[in-house]
């Protein structure tokens, strides 16, 4: 077993052989969730393509050792969504949902309300992105999914309807074509 094959016993624990007990004790302090509201600092404050390595190594290691769905290994996430945010890097968002969203269509179904709420969150950001097709294709998918699931009248669905009329009220026109 090496470290990417790091897996979960029935008590949620993760095993890991001496080798990765090494690299645990290498990395306790990214592990522990205090240091990375350290690292949101130096995200406020210092070189944010510095944080962004950081937290990206850190999850990195922590998919490996958890999984990406794991609480410890969505704080990183959140985080570096934030780091995204704040210095509007939206492509890295776009790739950070994109990668969350494969990752939850594969462990939770496509229909899973977090799923359908994180294709929600990445159409906004391809529409930002002006990629208005997939955009379009992912607020029809949410609003769907919300509907089927919880009804047209819930706040969460009527937030996918309107995040999906604002986009199509934002798209651009396409240019008539000029048959003379």
């Amino acid at each position: 077993m090496n470290n990417k094959d790091a897996t979960s016993n029935e008590s949620g624990k993760v095993n890991v052989e001496k080798n990765d007990q090494e690299l645990l004790r290498e990395l306790g302090p990214l592990i522990k969730n205090h240091e990375i509201e350290t690292n949101r600092n130096l995200i406020e404050v210092s070189n944010p393509e510095e944080a962004e390595a950081k937290l990206l190594q850190e999850l990195g290691i922590r998919i490996k050792i958890y999984g990406l769905l794991h609480p410890y290994s969505m704080h990183v996430f959140n985080v570096l969504g934030r780091l995204y945010s704040d210095t509007k890097n939206f492509r890295g968002m776009v790739n950070l949902l994109r990668s969350l969203m494969e990752t939850q269509i594969k462990a939770l179904g496509p229909e899973d309300p977090n799923t359908l709420f994180t294709m929600n969150k990445l159409g906004r950001k391809l529409a930002v992105c002006e990629e208005h097709e997939e955009a379009e294709e992912l607020f029809r998918k949410s609003l769907e999914g919300f509907e089927k699931l919880w009804g047209s009248d819930h706040p969460m669905t009527r937030r996918c309807r309107s995040d999906h009329h604002l986009h199509l009220s934002r798209k651009p026109v396409s240019e008539p074509i000029d048959n003379h």
